[in-house]
């Protein structure tokens, strides 16, 4: 199991060397207040962070999460389905909006992975945080 996770940091780690889009997240819209509960019909989502890890060169965070709440867990596999690989919003408590990649772990149900650059913010282990997934598009 632990030889499993370590492969899974290191491809991780090799897709986030190769992609240039960690260095050009920002968020046009840090600021902005986070609803208190998310509507069910949403695309924001409660989220609790299970795993939190910190490597310095490259410079990324790594966090492994998944939905807070159980009943979310439907719309959160759908959300999270249709925007792996790409950018979403973040807000940890106490904190302001700001973006990150996501991609989903296949290999670990009902699990995320968020990909932000070192040092955007500090997150810890079993914390709650909202995530906004892009809107779900209804191209066939």
């Amino acid at each position: 199991m632990r030889l499993q996770r370590m492969s899974l940091m290191v491809r991780v780690l090799a897709l986030c060397v190769a992609s240039a889009s960690i260095s050009a997240l920002a968020d046009p819209r840090q600021g902005q207040q986070a609803p208190a509960t998310p509507a069910a019909g949403s695309s924001v989502v409660a989220c609790r962070i299970l795993e939190v890890h910190v490597n310095k060169d490259p410079g990324v965070v790594l966090v492994i999460f998944h939905q807070r709440d159980k009943k979310d867990q439907p719309r959160f596999a759908a959300l999270l389905k249709q925007s792996t690989g790409g950018a979403i919003q973040i807000r940890p408590t106490g904190a302001q909006w700001q973006s990150a990649q996501v991609v989903r772990l296949k290999s670990c149900f009902g699990r995320g992975l968020l990909i932000l650059p070192a040092g955007t913010t500090t997150l810890k282990e079993r914390a709650d945080l909202l995530v906004k997934f892009p809107a779900p598009s209804n191209s066939p």
